[in-house]
């Protein structure tokens, strides 16, 4: 999310920063896993979930995700685009 990008509501923002995306978050921003397999290892969840995670987070502007070539095929490459994430209630 870029500076001033907002959530409608409170309940928007526990609807799409719920504990499990956040810790997905930190561990793409601290981490920087080289795909969401590698991803939902670190974290110990199931691919499919996480994969729902990650792209939810990358729709709301969070964290991108880059086309990389693996060694099987292409991959996507999470990406965090912020260092902190602030709530300010206005």
């Amino acid at each position: 999310m870029t500076k001033g990008d907002y959530f409608e509501s409170i309940n928007a923002v526990r609807n799409i920063l719920t504990p499990k995306r956040l810790e997905l978050w930190r561990v793409i921003r601290d981490r920087k896993p080289a795909s969401i397999s590698i991803l939902a290892k670190l974290v110990d969840r199931n691919f499919k979930s996480v994969h729902q995670d990650v792209q939810l987070l990358a729709a709301v502007g969070i964290i991108e995700l880059r086309e990389t070539q693996g060694k099987r095929g292409r991959r996507q490459e999470p990406r965090s685009l912020a260092d902190t994430l602030r709530l300010e209630v206005a």
